[in-house]
């Protein structure tokens, strides 16, 4: 009994640290995948919470586990055209000008992953998409890639894996711009994620079961 609850207590003291190293583990970013995750915890298709059209998201979506920042509106099917596979409106758009966003977890998460496009009023029909990961607001881990706009295009899926963070953030800017165009139309559909427990709790629960198993040794021992 005395061995188990060794382990048991090793075992916790060596996860703890485990999941705070894991943030600085190098990301595995998502980019352009055809795909989303593999198992996740959670799926927001923007189906599970009806607002009025073009309302501001913010934390209207908290109780699933994410809030967006004041610029993100809800959107209806038919505000915009056919962006292309894994969009199936309703989904959520930044319309104003230079794409900005934050999408904040209630959580850890060590996946994330959602459909992104990006309006392509450039001369050469493309845009740049920063996308970055954060924990506690400092960055975590980014990388940038060409994010287009239609119907055929199905690679769309962005997002990261293999590090432990709390936000996104999202700033998509247009290289080339066509005369008298500054804006650029954005959207995102089908956020997945998966959250972690916070290292916390893992302490908690490991201590919780070795004090059970230390209170039956204890029983045991004085019969």
């Amino acid at each position: 009994m005395r061995n188990m609850i060794h382990r048991l207590i090793l075992s916790v003291v060596t996860m703890v640290p485990c999941l705070f190293f894991a943030s600085s583990a190098n990301a595995v970013p998502i980019n352009a995948a055809t795909t989303g995750l593999s198992g996740p915890h959670s799926t927001i298709t923007f189906s599970e919470i009806v607002l009025p059209n073009l309302t501001p998201v913010g934390a209207n979506y908290g109780g699933l586990g994410v809030t967006f920042n004041g610029d993100i509106l809800y959107a209806l099917p038919g505000v915009h055209q056919d962006i292309g596979p894994n969009f199936s409106p309703p989904d959520v758009v930044n319309p104003f000008g230079v794409g900005d966003w934050l999408i904040t977890f209630n959580t850890l998460v060590n996946e994330a992953a959602f459909a992104y496009a990006s309006d392509p009023r450039a001369i050469d029909g493309s845009t740049i998409t920063t996308f970055i990961a954060k924990r506690n607001g400092s960055i975590v881990d980014a990388f940038s890639a060409s994010t287009s706009f239609g119907p055929s295009i199905t690679n769309n899926i962005f997002g990261f894996r293999d590090i432990l963070f709390d936000q996104v953030e999202i700033n998509t800017i247009i290289p080339v711009h066509i005369p008298g165009y500054d804006a650029v139309g954005n959207g995102i559909d089908n956020l997945q994620f998966k959250a972690v427990p916070e290292p916390s709790s893992f302490a908690l629960l490991g201590l919780g079961l070795a004090g059970l198993a230390a209170s039956r040794r204890f029983v045991l021992l004085s019969r």
